[in-house]
């Protein structure tokens, strides 16, 4: 997904905001989900979406976030999902590429952002 993004937005800024799904999945594949992820300029990793799990513990989206390679200032871990739109707002300029993942509640997130960017960009 991000690969493609880039082939196809040349000389765009990359901004991903993840969701993670399942604490087992995230357990397991944290390490694949931040290699993945950084294919991102700026990555934003919230906390996951548990459908049917009962929380695991040391298992969030932090887990993510720290697993994004190669590691630097330009991830963030932002647990609260409800000011999270808010967050990747303020940090998106004009002409940059917001892609918004997850499986579960982050649906309203790339809305969320859209309209406090006045739908301009």
């Amino acid at each position: 997904t991000l690969a493609a993004a880039r082939q196809a937005n040349p000389g765009k800024r990359i901004v991903a905001v993840f969701q993670p799904h399942l604490f087992t999945r995230t357990r397991d594949f944290h390490r694949g989900f931040g290699r993945a992820l950084g294919a991102a300029d700026r990555v934003w990793v919230t906390d996951i979406y548990p459908a049917r799990e009962a929380p695991i513990p040391g298992v969030t989206g932090e887990l993510v976030a720290r697993a994004v390679t190669p590691p630097a200032s330009r991830t963030a871990y932002h647990a609260d999902l409800a000011t999270l739109a808010g967050a990747v707002a303020e940090d998106l300029s004009p002409g940059d590429l917001c892609i918004v993942m997850g499986a579960g509640s982050i649906e309203a997130t790339g809305p969320e952002i859209l309209a406090l960017l006045g739908g301009s960009r």
